[in-house]
């Protein structure tokens, strides 16, 4: 049971400085670099940015699960309720993966194992995380495959992924990432393999169990139209940083930073002429292993100046966003 302390608001998780490098044979590529981010109890924090950018690995070292050759770089932390996972031994993160912290990944077919029933993987989560008898565990499961949504729960609990649709082994993912009633579940891109009617079943499906139990949710995804509808607070990533940090209404109103606006721009409105051209981002996203000096935007950047390719802007507070770009900092005029 959860101690009263920590319902309401109030801070969670803070990561700062997360840097998460891999040492390939072609060089260092800084997936996560220089990462700040805090999430509060009950609320929902979206990370949101191109493929490639650094949002699942910025997941993966919340959990320690960074692959090799990844590492986690010294100078990082990462702290759930003031103290740091990254000093946690291997024994001590098994009792936070699933109990206190739980992840939903993007395709639940390559989560779930293949071989063994889905209420044997939840009850098996249960067991782990409870002191509860084989009986028990079995009991809560199926009533976490029935609070999910999925129906004839004691058939359903003896089913194996394959003979499941992708909506209801992703329903099974939920499931068990309740199973241990975490503090924070991380959700990472929870609805791409899904067609759009069961991305909405699924997101209110999160959205409800997340009121309900009053937990944390981080949000990853590439479709800012799920931003607008599930958080409450969104980070832009671009090149492995933090590009821009706000509330969500405050993002779609007054977007400031470039790559920002370049994301809401190529969204098509409902009442746009459908011949037109959609807008796009030009280029590509820069080689992480050779990075040019200055903003890793400059290349796109329509609004490019001198000081852009010499040096790189920090993330600064100007209004109610925090934003890392020298169109919003006082440049001599002989930088610009």
């Amino acid at each position: 049971m959860k101690n009263e302390t920590n319902n309401g608001h109030g801070e969670l998780l803070r990561i700062g400085n997360l840097r998460t490098y891999f040492y390939t044979s072609d060089g260092i590529v800084p997936a996560v670099d220089g990462v700040d981010l805090v999430i509060e109890r009950g609320r929902t924090v979206g990370l949101v940015g191109e493929s490639g950018c650094g949002k699942s690995v910025t997941s993966l070292s919340i959990m320690r699960l960074v692959p090799p050759p990844g590492k986690i770089v010294e100078g990082s932390r990462i702290l759930l309720d003031g103290v740091d996972l990254l000093g946690l031994t291997q024994e001590q993160m098994y009792e936070v993966r699933g109990g206190r912290i739980a992840m939903i990944f993007q395709e639940p077919m390559t989560s779930l194992n293949p071989v063994f029933t889905v209420g044997d993987q939840i009850a098996e989560a249960i067991l782990t995380h409870k002191k509860v008898s084989k009986g028990q565990a079995r009991e809560e499961t199926i009533g976490l495959l029935r609070q999910v949504g999925i129906p004839q729960p004691e058939e359903r609990y003896k089913a194996y992924p394959h003979e499941m649709s992708g909506g209801m082994r992703q329903r099974v993912m939920i499931a068990m990432a309740l199973s241990c009633q975490p503090e924070l579940i991380i959700a990472d891109e929870p609805t791409t393999a899904l067609d759009v009617t069961i991305q909405a079943q699924i997101l209110e499906l999160l959205r409800r169990l997340k009121e309900d139990q009053n937990t944390a949710l981080l949000l990853i995804t590439h479709d800012l139209g799920v931003i607008a509808e599930m958080a409450q607070e969104v980070a832009v990533m671009y090149a492995g940083k933090i590009v821009e940090q706000t509330d969500v209404t405050t993002l779609f109103r007054d977007p400031k930073h470039p790559y920002t606006q370049g994301l809401l721009a190529s969204i098509p409105a409902l009442d746009s002429d459908r011949s037109a051209r959609l807008n796009v981002i030009k280029g590509t996203v820069p080689n992480l292993v050779k990075l040019l000096p200055g903003c890793r935007f400059a290349p796109r950047c329509p609004f490019v100046m001198p000081v852009c390719r010499e040096r790189e802007p920090t993330l600064n507070l100007h209004g109610d966003t925090r934003v890392a770009c020298w169109l919003y900092e006082n440049v001599s005029d002989g930088e610009n």
